[in-house]
């Protein structure tokens, strides 16, 4: 297989068991009783508290320490050892709720230390075994038109046997069946990252890069492309508040009136597939055809239009069928902004540093951006009520798009002038 096919297959399967994981652990916390009513929101702090504990300076250290290929393989084992220490803890919780928190809790820390590892040095590594057999850094953006078949297929088809176990099988029954399946999936990383990334070839100074070998300071990488950490920041928020919590949300509100008794525990899960599914095609779309939507005005007032309409439905009561619209409207939107906003930030960094100073900016970036994600959870828990954390994203997302294209449009206005200018 070659460097572009195992590229496509790794950063596939990455994304597909992420979203699968994600997926089975916020339908179990916010649908067992035993972990408690408000179990969602506790687990939301915990895991954004660990996140910023945990997250920076473990990345930081062990990306120094190891480097960004044994940190791959080290952050795929913590990913095991976490989700091995989440289905304890909800095993336990029904004899005993302090013991099963504290597994839980255990394995957000493993998930942080984890994450953190792998946000920082999966797409460096990959991007380094790219560039030892082509030449060139991985494009990231291009991955998203490939490997279908994992990238929406695995999915559906590991999240359709978790709800026929849950249909099937006792609870218990279930939580051992969802074990296996993300265990599985665990080991099958592992095994992949260390076949894959034997493939490089160091080059004599020690990098796969011909370029940028000389470590540059975070500020001075801050200030070579400070419009790429705002994408990356913006995208990183976003796609941590839909997977945290925006989408345990639609398992909370599965139960309201209006809906038809039929949406149960695996339709939830089926929606939040979708949002999955939908986002990532829409992304592929977006990234497919970027070069004419880009300078298409009326594609770009249907987002704004689309944002103003997710932003009046989330502003209607929690309990409302509207409300419920606009959460899944939110989510969509914010996960295809969110997906396309990293991926190019990161292929971007890639091309202007090299793999080590990149992950050392990721692991920045995403410390930026966690502390403002947490700042703003905070704050709107305290001030609003967690049920109106979204709506404040929602907002967000909605006035920032009106910005970005209010000023695209100026941009676009003023080079086509220069061009008509220039003829």
């Amino acid at each position: 297989m070659n460097a572009w096919l195992r590229l496509k297959r790794a950063d596939s399967l990455y994304f597909a068991i992420a979203i699968t994981v994600t997926i089975v652990e916020l339908a179990i916390i916010a649908t067992t009783p035993t972990l408690g009513t408000l179990a969602l929101e506790y687990a939301l702090i915990a895991q954004l508290a660990l996140s910023i504990l945990i997250e920076f300076s473990t990345a930081y250290l062990l990306i120094a320490w190891f480097g960004i290929i044994s940190g791959t393989h080290i952050g795929f084992i913590l990913k095991m050892l976490s989700c091995c220490l989440f289905f304890a803890g909800v095993a336990i919780a029904g004899y005993s709720f302090f013991y099963g928190w504290l597994l839980v809790i255990s394995s957000f820390l493993f998930d942080a230390m984890g994450t953190g590892l792998l946000k920082a040095a999966f797409r460096p590594a990959y991007s380094a075994m790219y560039y030892s057999s082509t030449g060139k850094p991985a494009d990231y953006i291009s991955t998203l038109k490939g490997s279908g078949v994992i990238r929406l297929g695995l999915p559906c088809v590991l999240l359709f046997i978790v709800g026929i176990a849950n249909v099937l099988a006792t609870s218990q029954q279930a939580i051992f069946a969802m074990f296996l399946i993300v265990a599985g999936c665990r080991c099958v990383q592992i095994y992949l990252a260390r076949s894959d990334l034997r493939m490089i070839t160091p080059s004599p100074t020690g990098t796969s890069k011909t370029v940028n070998h000389n470590s540059i300071p975070i500020s001075a990488a801050f200030r070579k492309a400070p419009a790429l950490w705002v994408y990356y920041i913006l995208g990183t928020v976003f796609e941590s508040v839909i997977l945290m919590y925006g989408i345990g949300l639609i398992y909370k509100y599965k139960d309201i009136e209006i809906l038809p008794d039929a949406v149960t525990w695996m339709g939830a899960s089926a929606i939040s597939l979708w949002i999955y599914l939908i986002s990532y095609a829409g992304a592929g779309y977006v990234a497919r055809y970027w070069s004419v939507l880009k300078s298409s005005k009326v594609f770009l007032m249907f987002c704004t239009c689309l944002n103003s309409v997710v932003v009046y439905l989330l502003l209607l009561e929690p309990g409302e069928i509207g409300y419920f619209a606009g959460l899944l409207g939110f989510c969509f939107c914010a996960s295809v902004a969110a997906l396309l906003l990293i991926r190019h930030a990161s292929t971007q960094f890639l091309r202007l540093f090299n793999e080590q100073d990149s992950a050392k900016i990721f692991v920045w970036t995403e410390l930026v951006a966690n502390l403002t994600l947490i700042s703003i959870v905070v704050t709107a828990t305290a001030l609003v009520g967690p049920e109106s954390i979204l709506r404040i994203f929602g907002i967000f997302l909605g006035l920032s798009t009106a910005a970005a294209v209010v000023f695209y449009i100026k941009n676009l206005r003023q080079v086509t002038s220069r061009r008509n200018e220039q003829k």
